[in-house]
């Protein structure tokens, strides 16, 4: 769950987030605004709280679907308990 967590809350958004960067950069939207450019980087690294709402509004659906995964592949409902717990109550540390 950790590794899933991980991957799908934080590291797949980052993912986005660093392409979304590189279109910028590749369309010169920060040749003038290199404050946004330098914004836009702190905030891959500070999206935690960011990535951690989104799981709890349930916006991120292949953690969601993974874990659902777990739990069918183990027959275990410990899966979708974890899950369940880290979407009511997220840490943002």
């Amino acid at each position: 769950m950790t590794l899933g967590h991980e991957a799908f809350v934080h590291a797949d958004k980052d993912a986005d987030r660093r392409n979304a960067i590189d279109e910028n950069l590749e369309g010169e939207k920060y040749t003038k605004d290199k404050a946004s450019y330098y914004k836009d980087i702190q905030d891959v690294g500070n999206s935690a709280k960011e990535d951690h709402e989104d799981l709890q509004n349930g916006e991120v659906k292949k953690f969601e679907i993974y874990s659902q995964e777990l739990r069918t592949k183990n027959n275990d409902q410990y899966y979708n308990t974890k899950y369940d717990r880290q979407k009511k109550q997220p840490r943002y540390d």
